[in-house]
């Protein structure tokens, strides 16, 4: 009887999943995953203003220029590991790869706050900390991929897509509102803390409830097993198929993913490693609101030319307004949400087969844009104090959206391409 009580609650737990659909707490667990990884990867742009607040005990004399190369040194990282990232999850599935990426994640936010023990220069080895993390943070989009081009029918992928990335725009406000509350309440190594109790929940939880396909889900139903691989055409192989490297990357519409791609990280980082310092040293706010305005942004979640736009009427915007630069920074964010839906998931239209590969080649070059733009906004801005040099910061960021959304827009294409498919050389197979 103790035995069959020990087993009710897992026989309830398992029912209650199998009644939402199992390929919908797969993608649930996608969506948590990126709120997570974003939340930890951005976490230390608000930080930074309680690090090296000189009234706190435990403050880094930091100046702004090394405080941008500290912003983008997780993306040195993720620069070395994109590429066998997308890769590996092409040849060994994304589960394992996305539960890495957590655990390692997890283990350096733990390890970061530690580092003020180490006296003045302690800051110098927060780069290590944020270097290790982005090599294995690297696995999340590829895996996110891989994961959904055997779990999600094409008649919901544009939908659920969507879903699982909007989980990068909320983990964005989310770590803004906390971090802002934990900084000003328990000081700022709490920030780090709570992000490593929240990564190990998520972890404990897909232990028992992921799977790299539905042929491998313990829990899901007969009929719904069926389902999904009737909608996918029971695409998803067990055999390991040859990269077609040549035809990928000579692809133009899989270029122009690439260019879009470049262009969004650009603007992205700009605005997100750039609006607290903003928020500070244009419109004087402290950590609290601080955090709490500079989500509304993600909080809002249409592209590349609605940012773009919203970005030209923050820069025209005179005198500076605190209001009016909060709803512009707003909708100039909420802009950017279209791209899940468009060019990320056009790489799964393109070829689900090799997902992985593509969004890790194309991440090659989008991640330089990462790291590049936070230190470009520190050289241009100085101390941070000039709105010019403010404006210059948000034009530049206008070109790269424009030129990028352009090019796009020339050589796109939805298709399936025809070196999806292992007998592509012999006959086409657009569909």
């Amino acid at each position: 009887m103790r035995c069959l009580r020990d087993k009710i609650p897992l026989v309830i737990l398992k029912k209650t999943i199998t009644m939402l659909g199992i390929r919908h707490v797969q993608i649930t667990m996608l969506f948590l995953a990126n709120i997570i990884c974003y939340a930890s990867r951005n976490n230390l742009n608000l930080a930074l203003i309680a690090m090296t607040d000189k009234s706190s005990e435990q403050h880094f004399d930091i100046d702004l220029k090394i405080q941008s190369t500290l912003q983008s040194s997780l993306f040195w990282g993720y620069f070395v590991g994109i590429f066998p990232a997308g890769v590996l999850t092409t040849r060994y599935g994304g589960r394992r790869f996305i539960m890495l990426s957590l655990v390692v994640n997890s283990a350096a936010s733990l390890a970061l706050p530690f580092c003020r023990f180490l006296g003045p220069d302690g800051w110098k080895m927060i780069y290590g900390c944020r270097i290790v993390q982005g090599i294995f943070q690297a696995f999340l989009a590829p895996s996110c991929l891989t994961l959904m081009s055997k779990w999600v029918p094409e008649e919901e992928r544009s939908r659920l897509g969507s879903f699982t990335y909007s989980g990068i725009q909320l983990g964005n406000a989310f770590q803004l509102i906390t971090s802002g509350y934990l900084a000003e309440y328990w000081g700022w190594p709490s920030i780090f803390y709570f992000y490593t109790i929240v990564g190990v929940s998520w972890l404990l939880i897909y232990l028992f409830v992921g799977a790299e396909s539905p042929a491998e889900s313990k829990i899901i139903s007969k009929e719904e097993r069926n389902y999904i691989q009737t909608s996918l055409g029971y695409r998803y192989r067990t055999e390991k198929l040859k990269v077609p490297w040549k035809a990928i990357v000579s692809s133009m519409p899989f270029v122009a993913t690439i260019m879009t791609y470049c262009g969004f990280k650009w603007g992205f980082y700009t605005l997100i490693t750039q609006i607290p310092n903003y928020m500070k040293q244009i419109h004087g706010m402290n950590l609290r609101e601080n955090g709490t305005l500079s989500a509304l942004p993600y909080l809002a979640l249409i592209g590349f030319l609605g940012p773009a736009a919203w970005l030209v009427a923050l820069a025209v915007a005179a005198p500076p307004d605190k209001a009016l630069a909060v709803a512009f920074l707003t909708l100039a964010v909420a802009s950017i949400s279209g791209i899940y839906s468009g060019f990320i998931v056009n790489q799964i239209d393109m070829a689900p087969n090799f997902t992985g590969f593509m969004n890790g080649f194309s991440n090659v070059f989008a991640n330089l844009m990462s790291i590049f733009a936070p230190i470009a906004a520190g050289f241009m801005l100085g101390d941070g104090t000039d709105i010019e040099k403010w404006h210059s910061v948000f034009y530049l960021a206008v070109g790269i959206y424009v030129g990028t959304c352009a090019f796009y827009l020339v050589f796109a294409d939805s298709r399936r391409q025809p070196w999806n498919y292992p007998d592509y050389k012999n006959k086409s197979n657009l569909t």
